[in-house]
């Protein structure tokens, strides 16, 4: 069987019962067979700081590089 394609969802809200979060789950629930959806929300993720980033890259904020790479395609929601 091949390696499923994935595209990775991510949705920019705190809410618990945000719709964009529904969304995102949503798209991984009805992915057709082949097709991978990895969901990333923003809970955890920093505000922007030059002097965090000078000291050293948040972990949170590899992570999400890494997936970024990694997908075959990137939804935001």
């Amino acid at each position: 069987m091949p390696t499923p394609m994935t595209v990775l969802v991510i949705y920019g809200s705190l809410r618990e019962k945000s719709i964009n979060k529904a969304l995102a789950m949503n798209a991984q629930r009805m992915a057709p067979e082949g097709l991978s959806i990895e969901l990333l929300g923003i809970e955890g993720f920093p505000l922007y700081s030059d002097e965090l980033e000078k000291r050293a890259f948040p972990e949170i904020a590899m992570r999400y590089k890494d997936a970024i790479r990694s997908a075959a395609g990137i939804i935001i929601v």
